[in-house]
């Protein structure tokens, strides 16, 4: 069954359109099919799962704590309004926490439609690999003294953060891999677009939304490994790219990046990053189109081998 899913199409699709990594391979997976609403699942270190979303759209929270290898395929998670509007397990659309494998996330749509402040995924899994692919993030919103939204956040580490068509559409920030309360391995981030949404909130606490962020402390002691291949913002019209990226241009870290004269990229010369972060959207658009990732998704298929990230 998982098989069928997640090779269909692949003959007929190009092999520049196929994804990087395939699913990780499953001993005896336990299939676990949420339901509707807030979901929370304790799982077993020893054993792989499949995990199947729901039909329609799932209004509520999906946390996964533990679990070998994981798999999951297509489906639209949203978040209702919430009474805690603080950065809360319950406001993040996917929440992988603990997992030992590899967690495999591809073609689910997260968006804002329940109209609840929320993160599209957030992981917390310093002893996991986690591939996402082909996910669509968008209308998330939040604010710096309320709820910090982000497109995609490691935020209690990861073993190897892999992203591979990724589009985001955010009201706060986007690709926030900076090291925080976990060890971050390595990132490999490629075909990834980011999109600020809405106006700039000015004002006490509310300053932030930074649509790529790739270091944690201002010390920059905290480096690792990064490479990054096609990967585009799109900042506000009040905000240039050197003000969307951090580390910024400037004085603010001991490792600022460095951006071309016209605005049109920025790199990190001082930190280990290969490759560089390209103001606007990408030739061809979003590279996960509205349509492509939700509930009806088939899989373009998988590289033979997933190429060289670095530009």
């Amino acid at each position: 069954m998982l098989g069928a899913l997640a090779l269909a199409g692949s003959a007929s699709a190009a092999e520049s359109d196929k994804l990087r990594w395939a699913p990780p391979p499953l001993s005896h997976p336990v299939t676990l099919q949420l339901r509707d609403g807030i979901t929370y699942n304790k799982l077993d270190d020893s054993k792989d799962y499949i995990v199947k979303l729901p039909r329609n759209k799932k209004v509520g929270s999906t946390v996964l704590e533990g679990g070998r290898n994981i798999v999951i395929i297509g489906g639209w998670i949203t978040l209702p309004v919430l009474p805690d509007k603080s950065n809360a397990a319950m406001s993040r659309g996917i929440y992988i926490k603990n997992s030992v494998g590899v967690v495999h996330i591809e073609g689910v749509l997260i968006d804002g439609s329940g109209g609840g402040m929320s993160d599209g995924i957030d992981i917390d899994a310093p002893k996991a690999t986690v591939q996402i692919e082909n996910v669509r993030v968008e209308g998330i919103y939040g604010y710096f003294d309320q709820f910090h939204a982000d497109v995609v956040q490691p935020f209690g580490g990861v073993k190897d953060l892999r992203i591979d068509k990724l589009t985001g559409y955010t009201g706060y920030q986007g690709l926030t891999i900076g090291r925080d309360l976990g060890d971050m391995g390595s990132a490999e981030i490629s075909r990834v677009n980011l999109v600020a949404t809405g106006d700039q909130i000015w004002g006490r606490h509310n300053n932030s939304g930074y649509l790529v962020w790739l270091t944690h402390a201002s010390d920059c002691r905290f480096d690792f490994p990064i490479k990054l291949r096609e990967v585009w913002v799109q900042p506000r019209p009040t905000r240039s790219l050197a003000d969307s990226v951090w580390p910024p241009i400037g004085g603010k870290t001991a490792c600022p990046s460095e951006a071309r004269d016209d605005d049109s990229e920025a790199r990190f010369p001082r930190l280990s990053i290969l490759g560089r972060v390209r103001k606007g959207l990408p030739p061809g658009g979003d590279f996960v189109p509205a349509g492509v990732a939700g509930v009806n998704y088939v899989s373009p298929g998988y590289r033979s081998a997933p190429g060289d990230l670095a530009e």
